[in-house]
């Protein structure tokens, strides 16, 4: 990966017509990018992968061999989010202060720690906190928020929608916060629409958009829009393979269709379906490997 890339990044933003600050935005200056362009600075594992992935590109498409630091810090992440699968918010804490003291100081790093505190914080009933925390990580590489003309990665959307989920979540669910989470929740899914080319990369983050614009259609009895909605993620999800959201998608289809008429074999077959894969997904792998990436329930 290190070989060309200054190069490669350099095609990529001239073909996609993105300028140079928009696209280091929060991560690294305009000088420091134009170094990589030339190859006078090869970036860290965790700012290069931040880059491609504003780009719409995974670093699985790179042969990329880890400096010893960044190896440990992958594996400190690796550790850090199993301990979250198991609420552990004392290891994960303990396992973050080791983090502190490897990672440099930029705010790929600041933006994940803060984003565990967060998390560790939402865990243990403290939800002022863990929304303060969040917001702190957002603005480490979003200091103004989400831009529709801007460009964020895929971690990144991660990270807003799960601020707004918890914040509609938090106290009282009023029609104004849940009016204002819905606009939220469908101008993401227009930017990924618009902006994820990768299809896979899309189904990743898909599911976490549609799960709850489908629920508030449900509520709204706007059976149909929801239908054709919740059939489009599972078609996505299953082209390329997917577990991750599938569930908690056929489950939506399988409440829309007790409320409009259906044939008695389609839902039946979806009762079937939907199951089978809880029966798959009560096997401890298969909870560890397609839970939600940030260790959220």
């Amino acid at each position: 990966m290190n070989k060309g890339i200054g190069s490669f990044l350099w095609n990529v933003i001239e073909e996609k017509k993105i300028r140079k600050g928009t696209l280091c935005k929060g991560i690294i200056s305009q000088s420091e990018l134009s170094k990589i362009f030339i190859q006078v600075r090869i970036p860290n594992y965790f700012i290069m992968e931040r880059l491609l992935d504003r780009l719409g590109i995974s670093t699985e498409q790179f042969d990329y061999l880890l400096p010893q630091k960044d190896y440990e810090l992958c594996q400190l992440r690796y550790k850090i989010e199993k301990e979250l699968q198991q609420e552990n918010g004392q290891k994960v804490r303990e396992l973050l202060e080791e983090y502190e003291i490897i990672a440099s100081k930029n705010n790929i790093h600041k933006q994940y720690i803060y984003s565990i505190y967060g998390i560790v914080s939402w865990i243990d009933g403290k939800q002022e906190e863990a929304l303060r925390w969040l917001k702190k990580s957002i603005e480490c590489t979003m200091p103004d928020g989400f831009e529709p003309q801007g460009i964020i990665a895929t971690e990144e959307i991660k990270l807003l929608i799960l601020f707004e989920k918890l914040n509609y979540e938090y106290g009282e669910q009023t029609k104004k916060k849940q009016k204002r989470y819905v606009l939220f929740l469908q101008s993401m899914k227009e930017y990924v629409e618009k902006n994820i080319e990768d299809e896979k990369v899309k189904a990743s983050i898909y599911p976490k958009i549609t799960n709850d614009l489908i629920k508030f259609q449900i509520q709204r009895k706007q059976y149909e829009s929801a239908a054709k909605l919740c059939k489009d993620t599972i078609e996505l999800l299953t082209n390329h393979f997917m577990l991750q959201g599938l569930l908690g998608q056929i489950k939506l289809l399988v409440q829309i269709y007790e409320n409009v008429e259906v044939a008695e074999e389609e839902k039946h077959k979806m009762h079937q379906i939907y199951n089978g894969l809880s029966t798959l997904f009560q096997t401890t792998f298969l909870r560890v490997c397609f839970s939600n990436s940030f260790g959220v329930k």
